[in-house]
């Protein structure tokens, strides 16, 4: 009996032996265990977050007709008036002396295109900078020009270059392209192709539209100038000294179609606008010199107005002369130490800021000060 118990506990030690070395061999090799549930592999694959769909990008059109107005938001607003065949362009309402355009050679003739743009912008914007046309005569063959723009209503012509659009307001822009008389004469099709902003739209010289607008670009939202509203404000008939610079006064503000001398008398200079669609900001300033050397009027100050806090606009100034009988010009008029001058600042703005309501804001910078004068609107 007692031999058999050592027998039977050889035994079990052999068999728990073998079981611990058949754990040993799993611990040792590469085959891991899988945890219970519904995984079946060891490492788990992390999903990929969905694929975001991009918007797709407005299309604009590429072409238009003659009459139809391209609207580029917050840029311009262009309409292709007309295009004609002519062998000498003169502006719309030619005054007594003008400028005109004639061809010289006989075998050639002008394409002239007129064009009316309109600055939506907020600040000027030269006119010579707004827009490219290129000619193309029966698909083949291309075609440069130039630019002329109207001015004094339209009564004369003058140079692109030196000619600025203010904000909301329109120029007539004539394109001139010489050209064979065969372009005229063939019947073959002739195409404007016009690049504004970096678009590109083409038109045939044999289309007309229905006048349709047609928005060209995306929408660009206008920089608010509210920064006046910081400012000091300045209040009509009391002045403020700028210690060893001047003593300035407002002595008038109104909004106007046309400025004449307070004390005008006999034969004396004034400022009329020209074109229905605008009128001027009149603002009259006394400026007394304290500095110690003299300085030209043309240089005491350099105003600007700001209306509805988006549109800013610069001015021409005059000086008063025979004791406010006349007008003179403020770059031939020089104010002495302890002179004083009083110059005349004219802004020409929209006629539809005088009954707006919306404010109309003129501002200065003065050796490190900032002020403001708000002129009443309707």
């Amino acid at each position: 009996m007692k031999r058999w118990t050592k027998t039977g506990a050889a035994a079990i030690i052999l068999i728990l032996c073998a079981a611990c070395g058949t754990n040993g061999n799993e611990a040792g090799g590469s085959v891991s265990e899988a945890p219970s549930g519904n995984v079946s592999n060891a490492q788990t694959q992390t999903e990929a977050p969905p694929t975001e769909t991009p918007e797709p990008k407005p299309e604009y059109p590429s072409e238009f007709a003659i009459g139809d107005t391209l609207l580029y938001p917050g840029k311009f607003e262009i309409k292709m008036v007309s295009t004609e065949f002519a062998t000498k362009v003169s502006p719309s309402n030619p005054g007594d002396f003008h400028t005109y355009y004639e061809v010289k050679d006989a075998g050639k003739v002008y394409v002239h295109n007129v064009f009316e743009v309109k600055n939506l912008g907020g600040r000027s914007v030269s006119a010579d900078e707004i827009l490219d046309v290129d000619v193309l005569y029966d698909g083949t063959y291309e075609y440069s020009g130039f630019f002329t723009i109207e001015e004094d209503g339209g009564s004369d012509f003058t140079y692109t270059n030196i000619t600025s659009i203010d904000p909301l307001t329109s120029g007539k822009l004539h394109y001139l392209s010489e050209v064979p008389l065969e372009v005229k004469e063939s019947g073959k099709p002739l195409e404007f192709t016009l690049k504004v902003n970096g678009k590109s739209a083409t038109a045939s010289a044999n289309g007309t539209g229905s006048g349709a607008t047609l928005v060209m670009d995306d929408e660009q939202a206008l920089e608010e100038r509210t920064e006046w509203k910081a400012y000091t404000p300045l209040q009509a008939g009391t002045a403020v000294t700028i210690d060893g610079y001047a003593e300035i006064g407002i002595l008038k503000a109104e909004l106007t179609t046309k400025v004449v001398p307070p004390k005008a008398s006999g034969y004396y200079s004034y400022y009329e606008v020209k074109d229905q669609g605008k009128i001027y900001a009149h603002v009259a300033f006394s400026f007394k010199n304290l500095a110690p050397i003299g300085k030209d009027a043309s240089e005491a100050m350099s105003p600007s107005l700001i209306y509805d806090d988006k549109y800013e606009y610069g001015a021409f100034s005059a000086v008063e002369d025979g004791g406010g009988s006349d007008f003179t010009y403020s770059n031939i008029t020089r104010i002495d130490p302890l002179a004083t001058e009083n110059i005349h600042y004219m802004f020409e703005i929209p006629a539809e800021a005088k009954a707006s309501g919306k404010p109309i804001v003129v501002t200065l910078q003065l050796e490190g000060n900032s002020y403001y004068y708000e002129l009443p609107s309707a």
